[in-house]
């Protein structure tokens, strides 16, 4: 049976995180095969106290550093000495089978593959308008949107639950540019330039714990747009995917839909605390409410980027927003 390091990012969630390792201790895969690196960014809530009394089952390490001075998911595969790694969130309980699961998946392959888990909203807690709306449309887990889990398309392969053979995942270089959409492009050079397969295994399966306020996630999708250039520079096959050719550029149509957007934006976007009291009533509305305010501060923050860029010369359009 093959050795497993689940590692872990995390800042400032100590009773969340508590949880996650508790339920790493209960899992079906043995417990001597287990090794859980947690990697703190700069917590300043007493995790790290928290982890270094944890009584655990499995080999358990902890790292500090300064916040987000090296990515989470790299420092735990350096770290790590299984083999297989598994990358998830603080927020993330797993469930008793997932370790299990992402091992036979692997098992299953000889060639290199990065298994993505499934995530669920945890089952009986209750849902705000915005915490519906970030499960259902893929802002908060993308799972559900998977069509052919022998085939996974790059945008599908998100942090929070997914899993590398850690020769593999160390050959890559790991997540490298920016910290917000990180994922996405990794997955994507994974895929193109190292032949790492993407697979879905619904059974590897964890509970999604948090859900960012729906102000939070705005200014998240600004600093995504403005990630998305910078990649799009880097990789330019993906300006349709990350949808930046709607940013600058790209005709009469994109300047319209620019200009429809902020319109809508700054017409709905007041209305949304009326229409969440009103809620479920108003649940068309509140949700084309949240996805045209989230389109919008998206391509924003791509533009400004782009405008950016052009004032500063090339070397400020490609250097990391960290």
């Amino acid at each position: 049976m093959k050795t497993v390091t689940v590692a872990i990012g995390t800042h400032n969630r100590r009773e969340i995180l508590r949880k996650c390792l508790a339920a790493l201790a209960a899992q079906t895969y043995p417990a001597e095969l287990i090794e859980v690196v947690v990697v703190d960014n700069e917590s300043a809530d007493g995790s790290r106290e928290m982890v270094e009394s944890f009584k655990a089952p499995y080999k358990l390490k902890y790292m500090w550093q300064k916040n987000r001075e090296e990515d989470s998911s790299n420092a735990g595969a350096r770290l790590a000495s299984g083999e297989i790694v598994i990358f998830i969130d603080d927020d993330v309980i797993p469930h008793p089978a997932m370790v299990e699961e992402h091992v036979k998946t692997h098992e299953r392959r000889e060639g290199p593959a990065a298994v993505i888990g499934r995530l669920d909203w945890p089952a009986g807690k209750p849902m705000s308008p915005f915490e519906e709306y970030a499960c259902r449309s893929g802002a908060l887990m993308a799972c559900h949107k998977i069509k052919d889990p022998e085939n996974v398309e790059f945008k599908y392969a998100l942090h929070g639950n997914i899993s590398f053979r850690r020769e593999d995942f160390l050959k890559t270089g790991g997540y490298t540019g920016e910290y917000y959409m990180a994922d996405t492009v990794f997955a994507h050079r994974a895929k193109t330039e190292f032949g790492i397969a993407l697979k879905h295994n619904p059974a590897a399966s964890a509970d999604h714990v948090e859900c960012a306020p729906f102000p939070l996630y705005l200014e998240r999708r600004e600093l995504c747009g403005a990630a998305a250039v910078s990649y799009v520079h880097r990789h330019p096959e993906l300006a349709g995917a990350l949808r930046t050719t709607l940013a600058g550029g790209g005709g009469a149509g994109a300047r319209s839909l620019r200009a429809a957007l902020f319109i809508a934006h700054n017409s709905l976007r007041p209305l949304i605390p009326a229409l969440e009291k009103l809620y479920p009533a108003s649940k068309p509305l509140l949700f084309f409410s949240y996805r045209v305010c989230a389109l919008h501060r998206y391509l924003k923050g791509a533009r400004d980027r782009l405008l950016d860029a052009e004032k500063h010369g090339l070397k400020e359009f490609v250097d990391p927003l960290v």
